[in-house]
């Protein structure tokens, strides 16, 4: 007589393939949750620390980049911020100029990348061909704000990767 499984017996195995393996797939450079990043006005604080050059800031872009959330000012009538949805497609900025873009297809888009530095804030990156842009930005450690409440109204997180 051949003996099936009970349910019971069954349970631990099916908690084990639902929650095991996607915690095991995780690896050491998993962006944090979107709840973890820093408050606007500590990244300002943060940055505001460093005399900002156009070749520090430039130094500080270099590397691997991920969007990790957006937060807009709240319109008339929605109560509160709106956190929307990022990109998480990484972009690397390298320090010969090179900018490597990968779009919603997975493909690898490069250009050329220019700091529009200003001393008394609002620098942005740009692409040279791409119709792409970055700022006004603010550094700390590992974080990059798109501060953009002054102009859209959303402000960008993110956080490098490499």
């Amino acid at each position: 007589m051949r003996v099936y499984p009970t349910a019971q017996r069954l349970f631990p195995a099916y908690i084990l393939l639902l929650f095991g393996i996607p915690m095991g797939s995780c690896d050491s450079g998993t962006i944090l949750p979107y709840w973890n990043v820093p408050e606007p006005s500590e990244l300002n604080d943060c940055h505001a620390e460093t005399a900002w050059d156009s070749a520090t800031m430039a130094e500080q872009l270099v590397g691997s980049w991920q969007g990790v959330k957006g937060v807009c000012i709240a319109q008339t009538g929605t109560g509160g911020p709106i956190v929307i949805e990022t990109s998480k497609n990484p972009f690397t900025f390298y320090s010969d100029g090179r900018l490597e873009l990968t779009d919603d297809e997975g493909e690898t888009v490069m250009d050329q990348w220019v700091l529009d530095f200003s001393a008394t804030g609002g620098s942005y990156v740009r692409a040279v061909v791409l119709d792409w842009s970055l700022g006004p930005l603010l550094f700390c450690d590992r974080w990059m704000l798109e501060n953009g409440t002054p102009t859209d109204g959303c402000d960008i997180y993110y956080r490098k990767l490499r």
